[in-house]
């Protein structure tokens, strides 16, 4: 979120910091302040401190109101089912539903990924990872083939190429964009002596299936700036989008071959109703911004 009302029971400086490891879990301030009757009901009775709260008036003409928020705790992942973090929301007295099988109330025990339990509504830090092109000190000729009519240098530290379609399409992309990916460059990557000195590393062997698909069909990738790595459920997808309405999600189809699929990021829809596995939460992680953004 851009702007919003930030609610915290340690200190407000410290927000934006994450979890960052195990010196970290505790660098909060404890203020010793009461808890909430309320919300300790809620929680089966657990007792609760540090509360903070905020209340205000509104007056809706349509009797409709929305509200965004996010909740956070660093409780995640370590103490989930030993300390409850929670936030409730009540409008007029009455409680506002959020989490069906737990009294609506929105917590560490009754949204995680450990249990799990509504996990399809977690996100966790690592769920999004910013995807980049692997950085090599190789610079090499593609040569001339049944696809290309002249060979081509293209600099892998770079990313870079001598064709005209790297000069005029991708030439202003982020350094390490995935767009800058022009098809020379993706056989390049391909390339087996090139290949082998890419690191297999636990998250990135979704790059490994995008050069190789891209090679086979002689394509290149889109010339777009935003590439990242979505963790959904158990399987993972690359999605990549621009300043254009539509984002590219490159998924696993039930074939199992990686495939592109396409979503609507204004009109909230895939294109010709065609989604990926695990679409919930997929659609999840696009229609939240700070998912995407701040990775």
């Amino acid at each position: 979120m851009e702007s919003g009302v930030l609610l915290t029971t340690g200190d407000h400086a410290l927000w934006n910091g994450g979890d960052d490891g195990p010196d970290e879990d505790f660098e909060e301030r404890e203020w010793n302040q009461q808890g909430d009757i309320e919300l300790e009901t809620r929680i089966a009775g657990q007792y609760t401190r540090e509360a903070t709260s905020l209340e205000f008036d509104v007056f809706c003409q349509n009797s409709q109101l929305e509200i965004q928020y996010q909740f956070g705790s660093e409780e995640y992942p370590e103490f989930v089912n030993f300390f409850n973090d929670g936030f409730m929301m009540t409008v007029d007295g009455v409680l506002v539903p959020f989490v069906p099988d737990c009294s609506g109330i929105v917590a560490v025990n009754s949204i995680n990924d450990i249990v799990p339990i509504n996990d399809h509504l977690y996100l966790d830090d690592d769920d999004v990872i910013d995807f980049r092109l692997p950085v090599l000190e190789e610079k090499l000729d593609v040569p001339p083939s049944m696809q290309f009519e002249k060979s081509h240098n293209v600099d892998l530290l770079k990313h870079e190429c001598d064709c005209a379609e790297r000069s005029y399409k991708r030439q202003f992309l982020p350094a390490g964009s995935l767009g800058r990916a022009h098809k020379h460059m993706v056989k390049a990557l391909d390339a087996p002596d090139i290949e082998k000195q890419i690191p297999r590393l636990e998250w990135n062997g979704k790059l490994f299936e995008l050069i190789r698909v891209h090679s086979d069909m002689n394509k290149s990738l889109e010339p777009l700036p935003s590439w990242k790595l979505l963790k959904a459920e158990a399987f993972e997808c690359v999605v990549s989008w621009g300043d254009r309405e539509w984002c590219h999600v490159y998924a696993n189809g039930e074939n199992g071959v990686l495939e592109r699929f396409g979503y609507h990021l204004e009109q909230d829809r895939w294109a010709y109703g065609t989604t990926p596995p695990g679409v919930e939460s997929v659609t999840r992680h696009l229609t939240d911004p700070e998912a995407l953004a701040g990775a």
